[in-house]
């Protein structure tokens, strides 16, 4: 009994004994040598593992700002991040690195998570704005448009009017419209007007009304310069309106396949796994 108790505590300090290597980072030259007698000892998979966990590990720390540059210096900086990183090393097995840096990119992927759900949280809010803004602006129906232009008593230039009838099929009082003006010929992709404006209306109109505006463009701008071809047709796009407060009711908000591509690979990321 005594002998295999005697055996096991011989067995035990052996395998101390013949534990694997550490880091010595007591100089330069002992550390860069026990970290090549650690890799020697590796499999090539795990030697691959070992030394991206050193990267890792080493520049954890590295979070200087410019003013921190500026004081130390290139050669000061240089050197903290040096001895910062060899303190995170010292005396550590490629096991203990490798879990070591694990561990780091699982508190990075979490802070970078944090990060992504707020602003997946934002793009949401505005995807979801912008679907209420293009339903609520549906509402808007753009009747009989009449655009023209007349010679000017005082002047070369043309005399530009818009003439627009809208419906308002809203809830809510609208006081003022925006809208895009395109004057296009079919069959040509680049049309010969395309202008934004924005007016008031007297009164405003109340939800279920008509309304019928004459609008007077400026002259000197494309409404009254612009060279017209044949066959052209005149559109209105309506963008955004505002009520009696002179808040807004809805607006086309900007959300482009850029943001809808940045939300989903965001979801596909932190959230979808």
């Amino acid at each position: 009994m005594f002998k295999r108790i005697l055996a096991s505590i011989v067995i035990a300090f052996f395998i101390i004994g013949c534990g694997s290597p550490r880091i010595d980072t007591s100089s330069d030259e002992k550390m860069k040598a026990s970290i090549e007698e650690i890799k020697k000892s590796l499999s090539d998979e795990k030697r691959k593992d070992f030394e991206d966990a050193l990267k890792v590990v080493i520049f954890s720390n590295v979070a200087l700002d410019f003013k921190s540059i500026f004081a130390l210096g290139a050669e000061g900086t240089a050197q903290k991040i040096k001895e910062e990183g060899k303190a995170l090393i010292s005396n550590k097995t490629a096991d203990e690195v490798i879990l070591e840096a694990k561990k780091i990119k699982e508190k990075i992927f979490e802070e970078e998570k944090k990060k992504a759900l707020e602003e997946i949280k934002v793009l949401e809010e505005k995807k979801e704005q912008a679907q209420k803004s293009a339903e609520e602006l549906k509402k808007i129906v753009v009747g009989d448009l009449t655009f023209n232009r007349e010679k000017n008593q005082y002047s070369s230039y043309l005399k530009p009017t818009i003439i627009i009838n809208l419906k308002n099929n809203t809830d809510k009082a609208i006081a003022r419209v925006y809208a895009v003006g395109t004057i296009k010929t079919e069959g040509r992709e680049v049309p010969w007007i395309k202008e934004d404006f924005n007016y008031m209306i007297d009164g405003g109109i109340e939800p279920g009304e008509t309304n019928t505006s004459s609008l007077s463009p400026n002259m000197f701008s494309s409404w009254g310069t612009a060279n017209i071809g044949e066959n052209a047709t005149f559109t209105v796009k309506i963008v955004r309106i505002d009520g009696a407060d002179g808040n807004i009711i809805a607006s086309i908000q900007e959300f482009s396949e850029k943001d809808n591509q940045r939300l989903e690979d965001l979801k596909t990321k932190y959230i979808n796994k």
